[in-house]
């Protein structure tokens, strides 16, 4: 019996894992819309930043909080699209200005996709083959996010250069660990809900990817 329930709780937790990086490989297209969508609009949003930043983190907020009240249902995976549709959008500033500043934009953009792969992968394996519930490491992280967050406004108000670019490295440590994390969430059974699952990776790999831009932007740039 025991033998029973522990081949269906596996199965169910291959079931999640499964649809989580799935649907994590459907929204990587409607980012890629949306990087496109504001690369081809780059000119209106360099006129009226303060207007698209408003609209579209007001858009993002809103469509957040529909997939995750909607996490049980079909509607949250339909609203996983449009979010990542527009965050897609958001990215495109920061991809526009590594080609902006680099001559070799495209080059920096393939590494820091490459780097993002390479690290989902890598954490994504640690997490399904270790054995240690890493479910203590959860608020360990949000802490080291919150001071991130603190010490990037000091960053950009004060205009610190070197203190940006170290925020930049110690996040690219912190959103790999974060994948660390939530992936383990799914192995270990503590995460049973794909579209959660999905929406929280997402969001790691998608500052994982501006982070590690930054960082490649900074030092071709040097």
């Amino acid at each position: 019996m025991r033998t029973s329930v522990m081949f269906a709780l596996s199965r169910e937790q291959n079931k999640v894992l499964k649809n989580t990086f799935m649907t994590l490989s459907l929204t990587m297209i409607t980012t890629i819309i949306g990087v496109f969508l504001g690369l081809e609009t780059i000119q209106y949003t360099l006129d009226n930043p303060l207007t698209v930043f408003i609209l579209s983190f007001v858009a993002s907020i809103i469509l957040m909080i529909g997939v995750i009240i909607n996490s049980n249902s079909g509607i949250g995976v339909l609203l996983l699209f449009p979010f990542t549709t527009v965050m897609g959008y958001i990215a495109s500033v920061s991809i526009y200005v590594v080609f902006e500043k680099n001559t070799n934009g495209q080059e920096i953009i393939m590494m820091a996709l490459a780097g993002t792969g390479v690290i989902l992968v890598v954490m994504s394996i640690i997490a399904l083959f270790t054995k240690v519930n890493l479910v203590r490491l959860g608020p360990v992280l949000f802490s080291a996010l919150i001071g991130i967050i603190v010490m990037s406004v000091i960053g950009i108000i004060f205009n610190i250069p070197l203190l940006l670019t170290i925020i930049s490295v110690i996040s690219c440590v912190v959103f790999s660990l974060f994948i660390l994390h939530d992936v383990n969430m799914i192995v270990t059974g503590e995460q049973g809900n794909y579209v959660e699952a999905t929406l929280l990776i997402y969001l790691n790999i998608m500052n994982l990817f501006l982070n590690l831009l930054s960082i490649l932007s900074d030092l071709s740039a040097d």
